[in-house]
C-alpha cells in the first residue's frame, strides 16, 4: 500500500487550534479589544479594592472561584468545536471580556439604577425589586428578551390584540377584547420578545379552541339537559337553547405565554424552518 493512501475506516482527528497571529497589531479591533479590557480590569480593581482591604480571605476565595468557572467554558467549547478548534487565545480573551468588561459594565448599570429606583419609587422598594427589574436589562438571558426586544414585543402582542379586538367587535357587533387582554400581552410582548409574543396568542388560541371542544362545550351541553329535564316535568315546557358561557381569552393566553417562554425557540425553528 503506498505511503499516501489514506486507511480506510480512519476515526476523524480534531483540527488543530492555531490561530494566524500576523499582523495582528495592524488590526484596530484587536487594540479597542485591549483598550476595553483594561479599562474593565482598572474598574474592577476598584470594585474589589473595598472587599478586598477588609475581608482579603473571603474576597479571593471569590475570586478564585470565579475563575474557575473558565475549567467547564473551556471543556464545553473544545467538545462542540471538535472539528474546528478555537485559538487559546480567543478563548482567553472571551473569558476576560465576561469577567472584567461585561461585570464592570453590569455593575455599574446596576448601581445607576438601584439609586433611579431609589429616588423615584423608594429606597425599600430599590432594595426589594431592583435586582428583579435590572437583571434582563444588564444580563444576556436566553429566557426573556433584551431592551429592544422588549419594547418592539410589547407593542407587538398588545398591537395583535388590539387587532383582533377591533375584527372580532366589527363582526359581532359587540366587545371581543378587554383592555386586561392587551395589558396582558404587553407585559408578555416584553417578556419574550415580538416573535414568541405574537406565536403566543396563536397557541392561546388553540389552546382555547381545544379546551373549549374538550370541556366547556360537554359540560355546557350536560347542564342544559339536566336543566332542560327537570324545567319538563315541572312545567311541560319545551328544552331551552344551548348557551355556551363567555371564557376570557387571558386564562388560555397566560399558559401559552410559559409554553412559549420555555419551548418557544423550539417551536418556531420547527414551524417556520423545518428542524
Amino acid at each position: 500500500m503506498d505511503g499516501a493512501t489514506e486507511p480506510t475506516g480512519s476515526h476523524v482527528l480534531p483540527a488543530t487550534a492555531t490561530a494566524p497571529r500576523r499582523g495582528l497589531l495592524r488590526v484596530p479591533a484587536f487594540w479597542v479589544l485591549l483598550g476595553l479590557l483594561a479599562a474593565g480590569g482598572w474598574r474592577m480593581v476598584q470594585l474589589l479594592n473595598g472587599p478586598i482591604a477588609g475581608y482579603p480571605g473571603p474576597a479571593l476565595l471569590a475570586i478564585i472561584l470565579f475563575g474557575l468557572y473558565a475549567v467547564p467554558f473551556v471543556l464545553v467549547v473544545r467538545a462542540f468545536d471538535f472539528l474546528e478548534r478555537e485559538p487559546p487565545a480567543l478563548l482567553a480573551a472571551a473569558f476576560a471580556w465576561g469577567a472584567l468588561v461585561a461585570t464592570a459594565t453590569a455593575a455599574a448599570g446596576d448601581s445607576a439604577a438601584h439609586d433611579l429606583l431609589a429616588k423615584q419609587v423608594s429606597p425599600a422598594f430599590a432594595s426589594q425589586w431592583g435586582s428583579a427589574l435590572i437583571a434582563p436589562f444588564f444580563t444576556d438571558s436566553p429566557l426573556f428578551a433584551g431592551p429592544y426586544e422588549a419594547l418592539i414585543g410589547a407593542c407587538a402582542g398588545a398591537g395583535l390584540i388590539a387587532i383582533v379586538g377591533w375584527l372580532g367587535e366589527a363582526a359581532l357587533k359587540r366587545e371581543a377584547m378587554g383592555m386586561g387582554d392587551m395589558t396582558l400581552m404587553a407585559f408578555v410582548g416584553a417578556a419574550l420578545g415580538p416573535a414568541r409574543a405574537l406565536a403566543t396568542v396563536f397557541v392561546g388560541a388553540t389552546l382555547g379552541a381545544v379546551i373549549f371542544l374538550a370541556i366547556v362545550y360537554p359540560l355546557a351541553y350536560l347542564r342544559r339537559g339536566r336543566v332542560a329535564s327537570q324545567t319538563e316535568l315541572a312545567l311541560g315546557e319545551s328544552p331551552e337553547e344551548l348557551t355556551l358561557p363567555l371564557v376570557p381569552f387571558g386564562v388560555f393566553l397566560a399558559p401559552a405565554a410559559v409554553i412559549m417562554l420555555f419551548f418557544g425557540d423550539e417551536l418556531l425553528n420547527r414551524v417556520l424552518l423545518g428542524h
